[in-house]
């Protein structure tokens, strides 16, 4: 894949770790899966692989990446729920990352979802050439994930109609997909999964049925619970984005800026922003494009003397 690529994926943005932690197992590797649930929780969370240093992915609730690790050793369905900002797909990329080696089996679920999306669709020019034939199938992500034994992520479940949401209920309850064009049903393969990711604070959003839910071990991912964790979080990211470190100092600047434009002066903004009982508002990583330019931070006036 050439340099100039905008965004690599979790696989090949961090493809050393990967390659390090399955060179370095020890643990009984579950079917359809790159690595032990073990090395998935460490990559997930960060340590060691041999003398490689493994970078958490997420900074948070440990307890809770192993719940969902867990869930897809058994096959169920994953659901992540949580405000804007909580690191719901991050998570779920990295999952598939580590799991399958692969984190592009993506549907990204919207208004204009359709049942076909999610299941298959027809290459039509052909379909009307010579009929319905395995050649003439669009498969869609959820097919190629049962066909190859791998996990299958939904974005947004809860932007896509109901109608199209209860798509996913045969599939999760039977673990095959129906062709009747074709009159053939195809099994899924021991490893598939899905992963789905949800919130409900979005306008448009369309309630899960509870034959859905059923369907999924559901994880509420938390906001960070102080304002130390979010800057870590915010730490790690801008320097995995710029390649370049970024020092405590710079980093409580760049808070003082974004808390400074609700108060309108630094002066007001200072015993505030270090009070220990602030919590940061949920949506890191939409302050996190606010970050990618923060070397504007240093020309604010006044900023860096208040930090002294």
């Amino acid at each position: 894949m050439s340099n100039d690529t905008l965004r690599l994926p979790a696989e090949e943005l961090y493809k050393k770790e990967l390659e390090a932690l399955i060179a370095n197992e020890t643990d009984p590797i579950p079917t359809g899966w790159k690595m032990s649930p073990r090395s998935v929780r460490t990559y997930i969370c960060g340590g060691k692989a041999g003398n490689t240093v493994i970078t958490p992915k997420y900074i948070g609730h440990e307890r809770l990446v192993e719940i969902a690790i867990a869930t897809l050793v058994t096959d169920r369905a994953l659901l992540l729920i949580g405000e804007p900002g909580t690191a719901k797909s991050w998570l779920s990329e990295h999952l598939t990352a580590a799991i399958n080696g692969c984190s592009t089996n993506v549907i990204q679920g919207t208004a204009g979802t359709t049942e076909e999306q999610i299941r298959y669709s027809w290459n039509y020019a052909m379909l009307i050439a010579n009929g319905p034939s395995p050649e003439a199938m669009l498969k869609s992500p959820v097919f190629n994930a049962m066909e190859n034994g791998s996990i299958a992520r939904v974005e947004e479940i809860s932007r896509c109609a109901s109608e199209v949401q209860d798509a996913l209920i045969s599939i999760l309850s039977e673990k095959r997909i129906s062709v009747p064009e074709l009159n053939m049903e195809i099994p899924a393969k021991k490893g598939f999964s899905v992963i789905a990711t949800a919130n409900t604070r979005d306008k448009g959003v369309n309630e899960m049925s509870a034959a859905l839910k059923r369907r999924f071990n559901i994880v509420v991912l938390p906001t960070p619970a102080s304002l130390e964790t979010e800057i870590d979080i915010v730490k790690t990211r801008v320097e995995q984005l710029s390649e370049w470190s970024l020092t405590h100092r710079f980093l409580r600047v760049m808070l003082l800026r974004r808390y400074a434009r609700y108060s309108g002066n630094f002066e007001t903004v200072r015993p505030v922003i270090s009070r220990r009982s602030l919590r940061p508002q949920p949506g890191c990583s939409q302050r996190l494009r606010r970050y990618r330019f923060c070397a504007e931070a240093w020309h604010l006036p006044g900023a860096l003397e208040m930090e002294r």
